[in-house]
């Protein structure tokens, strides 16, 4: 099972120094201070001198073992952090995905949604050979239905570009998406292309779907 680190102790250090080698140090002072009375001391100065130096010593090795301690476990909190943060990213990016899946099935894309299953059952009625110029056509005649079509369009890019820079799960997406997208995209080739050829900024537009939609449809094809 996944350890889970407690998020409320994360960001806090508790440094603890062993009993055993706190009582080594005390104790080798001790004797240090011990020997130096009894053999070299000629004075209680001498002593005095010695004592502070062998205790600022053994406090030095304390507060050294104390600040390496700290510096440990303070990379274990900010990996411990880390590895929160990875975790709320991936959450972030699959309710991002799982927003966008429920968006097309919301009540206000109903009428797009239902324009569009229109338009395209009335173009499947249609040889191939005159697809292409019954789209021009029905648009002629039918341009709000062309607005809905763009919206629709552009709807898709705006997913295509989010899958791309990552900030939605390009497994989940394709598991819904794949089919519409492969649909809109055959059926309304010809239109997307004239739209591409108006020049200016034109030539780039819908080119992210469009790459997604080829990708999908060779790994389907492998």
């Amino acid at each position: 099972m996944t350890h889970i680190p407690d998020l409320n102790s994360l960001g806090k250090l508790k440094v603890e120094i062993p009993f055993n080698l706190l009582a080594f140090i005390i104790s080798v002072s001790f004797l240090l201070i011990l020997s130096h009375f009894l053999i070299k001391s000629e004075t209680w100065r001498d002593s005095f001198t010695f004592s502070a130096a062998v205790l600022s010593a053994a406090g030095t090795v304390i507060g050294a073992y104390y600040a390496y301690q700290s510096i440990k476990q303070a990379l274990k909190i900010s990996a411990a952090n880390a590895k929160q943060g990875l975790l709320t990213k991936e959450e972030k990016i699959i309710d991002r995905t799982i927003h966008y899946i429920h968006l097309w099935n919301d009540p206000q894309y109903a009428a797009l949604r239902e324009a569009m299953r229109k338009i395209c059952d009335v173009i499947r009625a249609e040889p191939p050979e005159t697809q292409d110029k019954f789209v021009f056509d029905y648009f002629e005649s039918h341009p709000h239905e062309e607005q809905q079509v763009i919206t629709v369009f552009n709807f898709l890019t705006e997913i295509a570009i989010y899958i791309e820079a990552g900030y939605i799960n390009e497994e989940l997406a394709w598991q819904f998406y794949d089919t519409i997208i492969k649909e809109y995209c055959e059926y309304f080739a010809a239109f997307i292309s004239q739209r591409r050829n108006r020049g200016g900024n034109n030539k780039n537009k819908y080119q992210v779907l469009l790459d997604l939609h080829k990708k999908w449809h060779t790994l389907q094809r492998m």
